[in-house]
């Protein structure tokens, strides 16, 4: 008897990846080179997808396990990383952390970050019996700000 083994899977439809080298002309000015100082790449992936995929976590921290495998990683997701924004469309997310007792985590929604507004939007989490879901903004903070400190102590809730 033939056992089935089901094989990961990973998925980009349509990506878009760009440099702002690329963008860049030979009369750039130090302003615009100022503005794309941000990620350094830009990703722009309206599917992108993991079927039964894992992901091991090598050398954790003293109270906890030496690995921890993400495990039956399900996702399904649009992607935007760019230097004006971030943004996550998490249609599916599902996993299995055996190592913390975690079985069958799910979640959902939207995560949104600019330079100036981080919001979360109806992100749902749900395990076991329990459901949490989250929606907020956070204005004045960007992520990768060279002050990142400083708009975390400026920020309002």
């Amino acid at each position: 008897m033939s056992t089935l083994i089901p094989t990961p899977h990973f998925q980009l439809r349509k990506p878009s990846f760009e440099s702002p080298a690329e963008e860049k002309s030979a009369g750039a000015d130090s302003s615009a080179i100022h503005k794309n100082e941000g990620l350094g790449f830009q990703i722009i992936a309206p599917s992108f997808q993991v079927n039964n995929g894992t992901i091991r976590i090598l050398n954790t921290s003293d109270n906890s396990p030496d690995s921890i495998a993400i495990r039956n990683l399900n996702m399904t997701m649009f992607v935007e990383l760019t230097d004006e924004q971030r943004f996550l469309d998490i249609d599916e997310l599902q996993f299995d952390v055996p190592e913390l007792d975690i079985r069958q985590l799910e979640a959902y929604g939207q995560i949104y970050n600019d330079e100036r507004f981080f919001e979360v939007n109806a992100l749902t989490v749900s395990h076991e019996n329990s459901t949490i879901r989250f929606n907020g903004e956070v204005d004045g903070t960007g992520l990768f700000e060279r002050q990142h400190s400083a708009s975390i102590r400026n920020r309002q809730l």
